[in-house]
């Protein structure tokens, strides 16, 4: 009942790739609506040559979906689960999604009418005809919060970063003195939880506001609470210590392709809008994007962002919010090759 994965005859010679197929059918995930088979319309990839005449994918796990039908979902995600204080947000421009054998992003295409979505070749893994429950993995709600690591830390001296150790040290003695602060100042205790998205299930972040709100200090704190917010500390310099989780300034996001090909080789286009009431923010100007997990220096690339979208754009009618749209434009080392599939940074 799975599927048919027989088709790619090749996949058995690859017992982890085998496995993985398996478990796209065991993902964790929020069942959404029903669509029927003529619904799903497949069409082509969007591929690009290079120099070498190699030719390679532009639009690796990046499908579309009509206005109305992602409407749809939002409105079913809202009625129950996690989803519910969400309402006020609007309905979101991409997804994470399994469907039909397929797995990948969806993103709104304001072109498409009714009901519909478009799936790639590169989207669909397996046959699955009578799976045609859309399940969602990730709604692109909010932008991520941005933290250095190890292997990014070491691509940057390798790379001959600007200021190199002393740099990055200040960048670390800032987190140090501002965890330890925690202990003595609830206000910079919610700091904390919110930068490390602690106790999120708990809706600890409320709850702190709550008590900054009521002018409580954290001397007035019962032993339960104090011990809490030491353990709080403790985890994030553990984590500093042994992974060295640095926040920064930037951004977490997840990335997609320009489907209408509008973008110029090398320039991407990022709308923020925060959760937290902060006013939206279009990226303008030269931004550096890497991909996580980081394993090479070509995982490290610039681009130029372009801001507010021009009047007649596709941003215009549809911004696709806390995503990362990559141009399909260029040759092999451009941008979407090296971070389309991953979670980006910027």
């Amino acid at each position: 009942e799975i599927g048919d994965i027989t088709e790619d005859s090749e996949l058995i010679h690859f017992p982890a790739l085998l496995g993985a197929r398996l478990a796209q059918a065991f993902t964790s995930t929020d069942a959404a609506i029903t669509v029927e088979a003529e619904e799903i319309l497949s069409i082509p990839d969007i591929e690009t040559v290079d120099d070498r005449g190699k030719i390679w994918c532009a639009t690796d796990g990046v499908g579309t979906i009509s206005q109305v039908l992602m409407q749809e979902i939002w409105d079913e995600l809202l009625r129950s689960g996690y989803y519910k204080r969400l309402r006020s947000l609007g309905c979101p421009g991409g997804l994470q999604f399994r469907l039909a054998g397929a797995k990948g992003v969806l993103t709104v295409d304001y072109q498409l009418t009714g009901r519909a979505i478009c799936l790639r070749p590169s989207q669909t893994k397996f046959s699955a005809p009578r799976s045609l429950q859309i399940e969602v993995v990730a709604v692109f709600y909010k932008p991520g919060r941005f933290a250095l690591n190890r292997s990014l830390i070491m691509l940057f001296e390798g790379l001959g970063i600007r200021g190199g150790y002393k740099f990055l040290k200040s960048l670390q003695d800032d987190v140090v003195n501002t965890t330890v602060a925690a202990e003595t100042s609830l206000q910079e205790t919610r700091k904390l939880v919110d930068s490390y998205v602690l106790g999120e299930s708990y809706h600890l972040s409320s709850f702190l506001r709550g008590l900054c709100l009521l002018g409580i200090d954290a001397s007035q704190l019962n032993p339960f609470y104090q011990g809490m917010i030491q353990v709080l500390v403790h985890h994030v310099l553990r984590e500093l210590k042994y992974h060295a989780r640095i926040p920064a300034p930037g951004y977490t996001l997840p990335g997609v392709a320009d489907v209408h090909k509008w973008l110029p080789e090398g320039h991407v286009f990022a709308y923020i809008v925060p959760i937290d009431g902060s006013e939206p923010l279009f990226l303008k100007g030269p931004v550096l994007v890497f991909r996580s997990p980081t394993k090479h220096p070509g995982d490290l690339q610039m681009a130029t962002a372009i801001g507010k979208p021009p009047v007649g754009s596709p941003f215009e009618h549809e911004p696709l919010r806390n995503t990362l749209v990559f141009s399909v434009l260029g040759m092999c080392c451009s941008l979407p090759f090296n971070s389309l599939g991953g979670s980006l940074k910027l």
